[in-house]
């Protein structure tokens, strides 16, 4: 779960009951992407739509979330590439490297997922504060009246004409990911998520990791730095 985010009450149970009924690999709820007040006006996003109730790699968003993998499938499916080396987000880039292994991804058709990306807010990261998800889930105590009021201020993604899905049907076919794809004309690999952290407040990513002589070096210089007063 990503950590701005919020699940309903009955998340866990819902997700449980429907990936065990459909016997699916991975499963993916329908989660809202609330906007912010600032937003002036703009509509919630409805995402974690299938095609006949199941994962659509043209068409389906499922971010974290969202998303619950039958502990036996994992050692099959293999973990999140670092966002670094992915084109698009590592959620998206994961579920259709998992659906190319032949993973069964069902989607689930029930609201249990709010969504704050930080990535909207400006400084999110650099202030002390979650007043959206306070309100948000004070508003849980009555969770149908709170999907209710999501809902009827929502909308979901417009469909494509069917030459256009076609194609990006084939695409994924022969191993191309259509959303990545479209990420690539606007991001070069890792730009996404540097333009992320500048968004929020965070200073940018380092250029590699450290190994165990970078760590060396830094603890050294720290030891040898003179104590204030």
């Amino acid at each position: 779960m990503n950590h701005d985010d919020l699940w309903f009450p009955d998340h866990l149970a819902s997700m449980c009951g429907w990936i065990d009924a459909t016997g699916a690999d991975v499963l993916i709820a329908r989660g809202a992407v609330i906007e912010s007040s600032a937003s002036k006006g703009s509509r919630h996003m409805i995402l974690g739509m299938g095609r006949d109730g199941f994962y659509d790699p043209v068409t389906t968003v499922g971010f974290g979330s969202a998303q619950m993998i039958r502990r036996a499938s994992l050692p099959r499916l293999g973990p999140w590439r670092p966002a670094s080396q992915c084109v698009c987000e590592s959620s998206q880039d994961w579920l259709f490297r998992a659906w190319r292994k032949g993973a069964v991804i069902a989607t689930m058709p029930h609201l249990t997922v709010l969504m704050l990306h930080s990535g909207k807010r400006e400084g999110s990261y650099a202030r002390d504060t979650a007043r959206e998800q306070e309100e948000l889930m004070d508003a849980m105590d009555a969770p149908d009246a709170l999907r209710v009021r999501i809902l009827g201020n929502a909308e979901e993604p417009a469909p494509l004409k069917r030459s256009r899905y076609l194609k990006r049907r084939l695409l994924a076919m022969l191993g191309i990911h259509p959303r990545a794809r479209s990420f690539r004309r606007q991001y070069r690999r890792g730009a996404f998520i540097a333009m992320l952290r500048r968004t929020r407040g965070l200073p940018p990513m380092p250029e590699r990791e450290p190994d165990a002589n970078a760590l060396l070096a830094r603890y050294r210089r720290d030891g040898e730095r003179p104590e204030a007063g």
